[in-house]
């Protein structure tokens, strides 16, 4: 296993930045995520106001295979009532499997943009509307690709790295990439129609 650690906490009221998720509080933390050799899957540690709280793992694609809590009769029960005051970034209500996704995807995406800018690297994300086995698209978009790049410090050089994206990385009609400058996503090439520019909301994001 790799022994990357990342430690998450979270401070009331807070958007978290690369899914949207909204928590009333800080009482959950993810205190380590954990790759399985080969890619094949993923372990997390699960705090809750502080204290071990179980043990999450995951498929290669992030989703919740299992959770372990400390506490077998009253773990869920505490999870369940958490989840029940969280949002995604849009509004809509989430159950304790897809907490447990987001506090891991959240994890994630802040290890790669910690690396990203040790490195004075530009972290890039690509979203897309992707479509479902019933061909209808996603109203909402998640995360198809990660990439870096030099860190632009210029409008000119945001324009360029935008037409660099185009030609090598298209992002197809539905799709765009967006940048982390430590604070916040920017858009560096444009959303489609319809989709508001800035941070967006991607909930359970692809593992790359």
């Amino acid at each position: 296993m790799s022994t990357d650690e990342v430690v998450m906490e979270f401070s009331p009221p807070v958007r978290l930045p690369h899914t949207g998720l909204r928590l009333p509080d800080r009482r959950l933390s993810i205190t380590r995520y954990k790759q399985v050799p080969g890619g094949a899957g993923f372990t997390a540690w699960l705090r809750v106001d502080g204290l071990h709280a179980g043990v999450i793992e995951g498929d290669h694609d992030g989703r919740l295979r299992t959770f372990a809590p400390t506490d077998p009769a009253g773990g869920w029960v505490v999870l369940a009532q958490y989840a029940a005051r969280c949002r995604t970034g849009h509004g809509g209500e989430l159950t304790v499997k897809r907490l447990l996704e987001d506090l891991v995807t959240e994890t994630l995406w802040a290890r790669h943009a910690g690396a990203a800018e040790r490195a004075g690297r530009l972290l890039l994300r690509l979203l897309d509307h992707v479509a479902g086995p019933d061909g209808v698209r996603a109203d909402h978009p998640s995360v198809q690709g990660r990439a870096d790049s030099a860190m632009p410090r210029s409008i000119k050089q945001w324009k360029e790295l935008a037409a660099l994206l185009r030609r090598t990385m298209p992002p197809g009609r539905h799709g765009w990439w967006q940048g982390w400058t430590n604070s916040r996503w920017r858009d560096v090439t444009a959303p489609p129609d319809g989709v508001p520019a800035g941070p967006t909301d991607t909930g359970t994001e692809e593992r790359r």
